[in-house]
């Protein structure tokens, strides 16, 4: 890894600059990575555009802003339109499958995480979606372990709310896993 750029982005209140906090501050103290970590918010409290941008780098970090992503993770569909013709080619696109439809873009890896129906149905918290996104994340892309994830819940969370975002992050994770492996199969059938 030299340098890699991430955008996380959605709506606010779907918690994707959480999101980006927390995988920024897991690389920086736990994975011992140069981390730069921004945001940026739409003028409306609730609803309008929220994006997270993470760029992590074996070297010193010398402009810390996202120019061409090589991961975008969106969980809504104007994120979606908004970056995903800034994804590098072959670059790896995470969307929330249950709130949106499968993009048609060449020369990019596409994985489909119903997030916001995962986190409703199994926690009845909607609110974690964003975490089960950050589960599928590092278990697609490798980019950190699961237990600087858990460590940096405990460090961000008051306690009364790491349970619930341990098990959003581990629904994430074994969700990414399935789909990795069919990915792979699929991969060496067309070989």
């Amino acid at each position: 890894m030299s340098r890699i750029e991430i955008i996380l982005a959605g709506l606010g209140g779907q918690g994707m600059i959480t999101a980006g906090i927390i995988l920024a501050r897991a690389v920086a103290i736990h994975g011992k990575k140069y981390v730069a970590q921004s945001q940026s918010y739409g003028p409306e409290a609730r609803g309008g555009s929220a994006r997270s941008e993470v760029v992590i780098s074996d070297e010193e970090i010398i402009y810390p802003h996202v120019t061409n992503p090589d991961i975008l993770v969106v969980m809504s569909k104007q994120s979606l339109k908004n970056y995903i013709n800034k994804l590098k080619p072959g670059g790896t696109l995470i969307y929330d499958s249950s709130l949106l439809k499968e993009p048609k873009k060449d020369g990019i890896i596409v994985y489909g995480i119903p997030a916001t129906k995962l986190a409703s149905e199994n926690l009845k918290i909607k609110g974690v979606a964003n975490i089960v996104m950050l589960g599928a994340l590092i278990q697609i892309t490798q980019i950190i372990n699961k237990e600087a994830i858990e460590k940096t819940i405990k460090e961000v969370f008051p306690e009364k709310f790491w349970e619930a975002d341990i098990k959003a992050l581990n629904i994430g994770i074994e969700v990414a896993k399935k789909l990795v492996k069919l990915s792979q199969q699929a991969s060496r059938q067309q070989k």
